[in-house]
């Protein structure tokens, strides 16, 4: 289901953010966090990082953006994924990029 625009636009934005977003933000379903909580939690991810993605999912979970013209990177979708940890702690991406990296072969 597609809930456009953006209605409920967070706090915290500037103006000019606000009206990029309320004009070309499109907010789509997404499955909650809370559905995977059991599934992270037996495999030793931190409550408080699911927490946190489930935060961050109601407040930007399913915004779609267009690209910028002078910026084009960022995520496509803002929705948090799997949970990931390395050599400074627990993250989460906030969501599909929308640029990919050149590779030689």
């Amino acid at each position: 289901m597609i809930l456009r625009p953006a209605e409920a636009l967070p706090d915290g934005l500037t103006s000019r953010a606000r009206s990029y977003v309320g004009v070309h933000g499109v907010k789509v379903e997404v499955r909650p966090v809370e559905d995977h909580r059991q599934w992270w939690l037996e495999r030793g991810v931190p409550a408080g990082l699911i927490d946190r993605m489930a935060a961050f999912q109601a407040t930007w979970g399913g915004l779609h953006l267009p690209p910028a013209p002078q910026y084009d990177g960022g995520p496509r979708c803002f929705n948090p994924d799997s949970p990931e940890s390395d050599a400074e702690g627990w993250w989460f991406e906030a969501g599909t990029q929308r640029t990919a990296c050149p590779m030689r072969s």
